[in-house]
């Protein structure tokens, strides 16, 4: 049975996908980066044309605001070689535009713990390379809480979980998979990580 605009109207995006059964499909166009396809599917689940196009621009561009971070947090002789760093890293099990919204993630908190330091980036990617959950551990965003970590050290957005149902009209939602990680062989156990959240406007 269709989701009706009442009942969405208390659902976060991803309960409306899961309510209408557009979760699977809603994750393909995602992969395929299929623009139209994402929309029609948002609109089905009674998001508005403003709501969508923040959407789409959030969850398939999510690199935009990792370099004005990148910028704003390294000087001006080296924001550029900071971001070559984040552009040439790559992340074991994040690859391909389904996970864009991951990578994002963890370059944030590798922005975070470099302190403006390219040498402390390099540092700090290498080991991303190898374990990216030892990243997040170190930079606080691996509980469920990361994006007040984030709000706190003083990153623009303030980030409220998607389990907290907000009205549509007043937010720009994104959203990605749920990623659920394996523990090392050894060291703290990282908390699964909810990788899907909600935007809220100043």
């Amino acid at each position: 049975m269709p989701l009706s605009p009442e009942e969405a109207r208390t659902k976060t995006v991803n309960e409306r996908l899961i309510a209408d059964g557009q979760l699977e499909a809603f994750d393909e166009a995602l992969a395929r980066r299929d623009i139209g396809r994402i929309r029609a599917i948002l609109a089905s689940v009674h998001l508005d044309e403003r709501d969508q196009a923040a959407f789409v621009e959030r969850v398939l561009h999510p690199d935009r605001q990792l370099r004005v971070e990148t910028a704003r947090r390294f000087g001006s002789s080296d924001w550029v070689l900071a971001t070559e760093v984040l552009d040439r890293l790559r992340l074991p099990l994040l690859d391909g535009p389904a996970r864009a919204l991951d990578r994002a993630r963890v370059h944030m908190a590798l922005i975070k713990l470099a302190e403006g330091d390219v040498a402390r980036l390099r540092r700090w990617a290498q080991q991303a390379a190898t374990d990216w959950r030892d990243v997040l551990v170190a930079a606080g965003m691996a509980d469920a809480d990361w994006p007040e970590v984030l709000a706190r050290d003083g990153f623009p957005s303030r980030v409220a979980e998607v389990g907290e149902p907000l009205p549509v009209s007043s937010i720009r939602i994104t959203t990605a998979p749920r990623l659920s990680l394996r523990p090392a062989a050894s060291g703290p156990v990282p908390v699964p990580l909810v990788l899907s959240f909600i935007v809220i406007d100043p």
